[in-house]
């Protein structure tokens, strides 16, 4: 007896298609948030395709994984008591209530 897996063919298509859109992209130097979006495609085109072969439990450590592993922002933390902010030549600026 076999275990072996078989994908629908469609699903298997979409996946392989958001995974060459990313590629593209990435090396044609698009912006961050672009790529980003099509990372999104390839997550939920994999997760369709694999969902039936999957637990729920496994899909969820797949989608947490994939929200922790994405790099955090590269905006300042700044203490939201403090009535400006600092830009990045060092001068101080108020911030509109």
């Amino acid at each position: 007896m076999t275990d072996a897996i078989t994908f629908n063919q469609d699903h298997l298509t979409m996946w392989t298609l958001a995974c060459a859109r990313e590629g593209e992209l990435r090396n044609n130097g698009a912006p961050e948030v672009e790529i980003k979006a099509a990372k999104l495609d390839v997550l939920t085109s994999m997760i369709l395709l694999m969902s039936p072969h999957m637990s729920t439990m496994d899909l969820g450590r797949i989608i947490i994984g994939f929200l922790v592993n994405q790099p955090s922002s590269n905006l300042p933390v700044e203490d939201p008591d403090i009535t400006g902010y600092t830009t990045d030549e060092g001068e101080q600026e108020e911030v509109a209530d």
